[in-house]
């Protein structure tokens, strides 16, 4: 087990819903068309140029469709590379990395801002509108993506009680 799969496991023990990282095999994956699950990382290893030391290194990582995921660990464990991974930031050295069945290895320059849009991301920077709340933050992020307004009025608070703002969803960023 990677470093970045057992981070990933103990902080998921803390989640209401708990996900559990999965192998692949070829008997699972018989008759699915797009593999076990909404996210893979297929054996992934991502090695920059220079370093010796992979920030990657064989992961292999299932996330369902529906699941809301933390990633957290130590500086130097992998999140940033796995995070750029799964926004196409950055291509992995070896393996593959899937979102619904589509390997983001194939995916075309002019395709990329179609994909993010459908990725929510909280980065450790924020990267927040300053002048609007947490709640309207969340919200516009939902709205970008074409989420519906009683789906946004019921997700942004259930959202924000999991990151531990739901007292702060009316601060600005600079409040936080």
């Amino acid at each position: 087990m990677t470093e970045v799969q057992e981070l990933l496991r103990q902080s998921w023990e803390f989640l209401p819903e708990r996900t559990e990282l999965r192998e692949h095999s070829s008997e699972t994956e018989k008759g699915r068309k797009s593999g076990l699950g909404m996210i893979e990382f297929r054996n992934v290893t991502k090695i920059y140029g220079g370093h010796a030391a992979p920030a990657l290194e064989g992961l292999d990582l299932t996330i369902e469709k529906g699941e809301f995921v933390f990633i957290m660990g130590d500086s130097g464990a992998g999140k940033t590379t796995l995070t750029k991974l799964l926004l196409r930031e950055e291509k992995p050295t070896s393996g593959k990395v899937l979102v619904d069945g589509r390997d983001l290895g194939k995916l075309g320059f002019f395709r990329l801002p179609y994909y993010r849009r459908k990725i929510g991301v909280v980065f450790q920077d924020f990267r927040l509108f300053p002048r609007m709340t947490v709640y309207e933050n969340v919200a516009f992020a939902m709205r970008v993506v074409g989420a519906s307004a009683k789906s946004i009025r019921k997700r942004v608070p259930y959202v924000l009680g999991l990151v531990g703002l739901a007292q702060k969803s009316d601060r600005l960023p600079e409040e936080l």
